[in-house]
């Protein structure tokens, strides 16, 4: 027999009569993002976006996926020292090439004059260098940039490579090689552009500048708060590198000095030892506000592995002394600081992802996206759980 005094029926009906005022916070809208970049083609769709020489496009997180690879040009007319009687480099006090390598006793040096350089250019100058037995000390300088450039760097017998940057003065520089104690061996030199480190050897000719940029001569947005968010599949997990891999900037002004840029958002990664939980082998990120003062955070990436993984970079410079920074992987909150002394962001003119400085991403891309507020954890979850459980 039907009991009409039971509860159950009034519960219904309150829950009923309640629930037009919790329905419309349930079915609350996400945010719309600023930016948003699927990849879905070798050819960007969202309006003011460059795709640039992306290598390959292939299955994504979402859909489809670009891989952007790195980028280089060398600029010196005789790159691998095939030639023993090569005029190109100038060899003094015994230097000499044998069998592919440059070779230099102590005091010996070699150098030469690279042309039609432009000015304000960042320019790199490295070379793969070892002492023939014990130590040795290489010395390298670059004359033809803004500000002095010379540097030492102490060798073993293992292998490594050594470089030099600044910016160029425009017209001709000179890279100059000095055995500054012990002997050295020294194959593939490289001098590009648009870098502040070495970019892979490449003996000629020049791969395009990959990446996913928005440029404009005027305020992209205004970033005083923000979120960037965004998939990456790289290829370098496990790995070692002298090399940078750049996953994200936004920049005010992208002529500025990276350790010096105002209005300014960095991330990128070093694997250059993964004995170190520190950030050379981590993903590194630095904030900076319309002042130049900075924050910068970083996450180890020794637990990374080989797959998908989700990035998002959130910030809120709006209040002194109440700044927030955090770096978010895979949904979780690996980095983060707040009550920062930041305050303010001019809107950027230049953001790009997976490039930077003349860094690359050697990786594949997927579903980018950039807000112009502050996303609370659980949006930054949601986004982490998207094409997947």
């Amino acid at each position: 027999m039907k009991n009409d005094n039971a509860p159950f029926p009034l519960a219904f009906g309150v829950i009923l009569a309640l629930a037009p005022l919790a329905w419309p916070l349930v079915l609350q809208a996400a945010p719309e993002p600023k930016f948003y970049e699927p990849l879905e083609s070798l050819r960007a769709i969202s309006p003011g976006a460059t795709l640039g020489a992306p290598s390959a496009l292939g299955e994504g997180r979402v859909g489809r996926a670009v891989l952007l690879e790195r980028r280089t040009e060398n600029h010196f007319r005789d790159a691998e020292w095939n030639n023993p009687n090569s005029k190109e480099w100038i060899r003094l006090n015994g230097a000499k090439i044998s069998n592919g390598r440059l070779e230099l006793s102590r005091g010996a040096m070699a150098r030469q004059v690279v042309e039609n350089l432009e000015a304000k250019k960042l320019y790199c100058f490295s070379v793969y260098a070892r002492a023939t037995s014990g130590s040795a000390k290489l010395a390298m300088e670059w004359s033809g940039s803004e500000e002095p450039n010379r540097r030492e760097f102490d060798l073993g017998t293992e292998g490594k490579r050594v470089w030099v940057f600044g910016r160029s003065v425009g017209g001709s520089g000179t890279a100059t090689l000095t055995s500054a104690a012990g002997s050295v061996e020294i194959e593939k030199p490289q001098f590009e552009d648009r870098v502040s480190f070495p970019t892979s050897f490449l003996a000629s000719g020049k791969r395009g500048v990959s990446g996913l940029t928005w440029k404009s001569g005027e305020a992209l947005f205004d970033a005083t708060e923000g979120t960037a968010s965004f998939w990456i599949k790289p290829n370098w997990i496990g790995e070692t590198s002298d090399n940078g891999m750049s996953l994200f900037f936004l920049m005010r002004d992208p002529s500025e000095a990276w350790n010096k840029a105002r209005s300014a958002i960095q991330l990128n990664v070093w694997v250059t030892d993964p004995s170190l939980r520190d950030w050379q082998y981590a993903v590194n990120l630095r904030v900076s506000d319309q002042k130049g003062d900075q924050k910068s955070l970083m996450v180890p990436l020794q637990d990374w592995t080989p797959g998908w993984h989700h990035l998002a970079v959130v910030w809120n410079l709006r209040k002194s002394g109440d700044g927030r920074v955090i770096l978010y992987v895979d949904g979780e909150a690996r980095a983060s600081a707040d009550h920062l002394p930041l305050q303010g962001m001019e809107g950027p003119t230049w953001m790009a992802f997976g490039q930077g400085l003349g860094g690359y991403l050697d990786g594949w891309l997927d579903e980018v996206r950039v807000y112009d507020r502050e996303l609370d954890a659980a949006a930054v979850r949601e986004l982490s759980r998207e094409g997947g459980p």
